[in-house]
């Protein structure tokens, strides 16, 4: 019986490859979750500290070649000054924009991916780019339906000065959360 199911399986997921490969200038979209203990502040307890959303659109220039640009929607506390001069910490979100190539593995029903690109965030007038390295896998439901699970790692953080004294907080200081970010999404395929 056991060999029976290895065997069958076996024949599925060989059968299932031509019907799971993308094509050369397909597109696909998709809207993601992303792990809310990885974004900036999730232990303050404030409305909407624990929703962080996006989506993505990609598109395949080669069968196992694609270019992806995501934005997603996270918590973060930004610092500013009142006009005597007191920090003021809020609540803001901040809408960080990816931009990755992936190279996608086989052209069965799972296909892992491995990804390197960039990471752009603007908070509070202040800007930051960051390198980042990105790998996961899609399960497709369907040719088309496909559910994505992905972890990416951030590089280079955005660090405040640092005083003799100790940290010194300047207007539109902001974090930018765990430099790992996972997700999970549903994504259709056109």
């Amino acid at each position: 019986m056991r060999r029976l199911l290895v065997v069958g399986s076996v024949v599925l997921l060989l059968s299932t490859t031509a019907n799971f490969a993308q094509n050369v200038g397909a597109i696909r979209v998709s809207a993601f979750l992303v792990n809310p203990s990885d974004t900036p502040e999730a232990e303050f307890n404030y409305p909407g500290h624990d929703r962080a959303y996006g989506a993505a659109i990609e598109y395949f220039s080669k069968r196992n070649l694609s270019w992806q640009l995501a934005v997603s929607s996270e918590p973060t506390i930004a610092t500013t000054f009142t006009s005597s001069g007191l920090p003021f910490a809020k609540f803001e979100r901040m809408n960080p924009v990816d931009g990755t190539v992936r190279y996608h593995f086989g052209d069965s029903s799972l296909k892992p991916f491995l990804g390197a690109g960039a990471r752009y965030i603007r908070v509070a007038g202040h800007d930051n780019w960051r390198p980042e390295l990105a790998g996961g896998l899609t399960f497709a439901i369907t040719p088309h339906l496909g559910i994505d699970l992905e972890a990416r790692e951030l590089f280079n953080r955005r660090k405040p000065d640092v005083q003799p004294l100790g940290l010194r907080a300047h207007d539109g200081d902001f974090d930018e959360g765990s430099s790992r970010r996972l997700s999970v999404g549903l994504g259709w395929r056109f």
